[in-house]
């Protein structure tokens, strides 16, 4: 529902004694309004895809207003929490049957902020992580008037927040990215690595996958061929983004603890090098020796998030010394943007100038008709694969200005693998 400065001072003016915020022609913004021009246009429409993001995947509006001065708007010293609610109900904020949302309202002139929230889950989430430590988020930005990473920091706590907290309303949803067959997680673990993993996929238009099996045997493979698995996975199941499906697989078969990292497209095997999957094996390996899934899965999405932040600035990971890699090292600025907190899912990402235009970007299709408790229903003996023969070749791409810079090797249909035993 696209609002548009006429709306707002119609319902402004019936909603007395508050007044128009601004003398711009249109507001073409959903969640972030910036009345007090604290932000860019690149960092507003950044904002803006951030927050719409978030809103759709944990079902609770977050938004944001700026102004200069509530008192202007005919309310009394500490009245914004009232400005606030009158905004939130004439502008029809939230999402779903009761309006679940948040709203951050800055008022310059006296140095105040509002946090308001409204429906049972958005009400409940908050009173139990506390308005407090939500504020701790913004607030030291806030106070050196850096809005851009305050509002970026906001967004990204109520992403945690919300996805974190128990919501009863998409408990029963099939999942998207990590496919837990081999029931290696807790339903809180599932449901957190599913947030974090749409989270990157969505991000970097590249989707990041988990699947785990009892036995790739029972679908007539042996733990050699479980990449056979993987392709048949991957296609059957439609998974990727974009126009080429992009997208990386960790698959697990735990009867003799096989693994295969299968990468599909070209922006994906760019992302993934042959160089590039072993130093993400590198990430998750010493958790899985240790029966640390979830541990070990975390590891594995968050630094597929470096990587493929690291490709689409055009130098994706790859052994360009004879320094080698070790686990857990970083790269500066992207440790910055990439800080894994133990025990936390990473909600901060790098959320500088590269944009993917993320409204293009194509959800994964559900794989529920293919999964059911434990089952695949699988054409696995149907080999997709034409040829052995691998050759390793440069990958290049001009998709969005991103390059490839490392040796991938791709064979005949399109997918790229690394595999080994935990």
């Amino acid at each position: 529902m696209k609002r548009i400065l006429s709306v707002f001072v119609i319902l402004l003016f019936l909603a007395a004694p508050m007044a128009c915020f601004a003398d711009n022609d249109s507001v073409d913004t959903e969640y972030i309004f910036d009345f007090s021009a604290l932000l860019t246009e690149e960092q507003l429409a950044e904002l803006e895809a951030e927050a719409e993001r978030v809103s759709q995947q944990c079902g609770c509006g977050i938004y944001v207003l700026t102004i200069d001065d509530y008192l202007e708007h005919g309310y009394e010293e500490g009245e914004l929490w009232m400005m606030a609610d009158t905004i939130y109900e004439r502008w029809e904020l939230g999402v779903g049957a009761q309006n679940d949302g948040i709203v951050l309202v800055v008022s310059l002139a006296g140095r105040n902020y509002e946090i308001t929230t409204y429906g049972d889950f958005a009400n409940a989430a908050v009173a139990n992580y506390g308005e407090d430590t939500l504020a701790e988020e913004f607030l030291p930005d806030f106070r050196a008037d850096d809005w851009y990473s305050g509002i970026y920091n906001y967004i990204a706590a109520c992403r945690q927040l919300f996805s974190g907290a128990e919501n009863t309303r998409s408990e029963n949803a099939a999942p998207e990215h990590v496919f837990d067959l081999a029931e290696l997680l807790t339903a809180e673990q599932l449901a957190e690595l599913e947030a974090e993993a749409a989270l990157v996929s969505q991000r970097y238009d590249c989707g990041v996958y988990v699947l785990t099996i009892n036995d790739c045997g029972e679908y007539g493979y042996s733990g050699s061929e479980l990449w056979k698995l993987a392709e048949s996975v991957y296609k059957q199941w439609n998974l990727g983004y974009g126009v080429q499906n992009d997208g990386v697989m960790l698959v697990l078969s735990m009867a003799e603890r096989d693994y295969d990292i299968t990468a599909y497209g070209d922006f994906a095997n760019a992302s993934f090098t042959d160089y590039g999957k072993e130093a993400l094996a590198n990430e998750f390996l010493p958790d899985f020796r240790v029966n640390d899934w979830y541990s070990g899965f975390y590891h594995y999405i968050t630094f597929s998030q470096r990587m493929l932040d690291m490709s689409a600035q055009g130098e994706p990971l790859d052994n360009y010394d004879d320094g080698g890699y070790t686990r857990g090292e970083m790269s500066v600025g992207t440790s910055a943007a990439i800080g894994a907190v133990p025990g936390l899912l990473s909600a901060f990402g790098v959320c500088g100038a590269f944009k993917r235009g993320m409204k293009n970007a194509r959800t994964a299709v559900r794989a529920e008709e293919y999964v059911r408790g434990t089952d695949i229903k699988l054409n696995v003996r149907e080999d997709i694969y034409t040829h052995t023969t691998e050759q390793r070749t440069r990958i290049n791409t001009d998709s969005g200005g991103r390059s490839g810079g490392g040796g991938t090797s791709v064979n005949s249909g399109g997918f790229s693998h690394s595999s080994g035993k935990f």
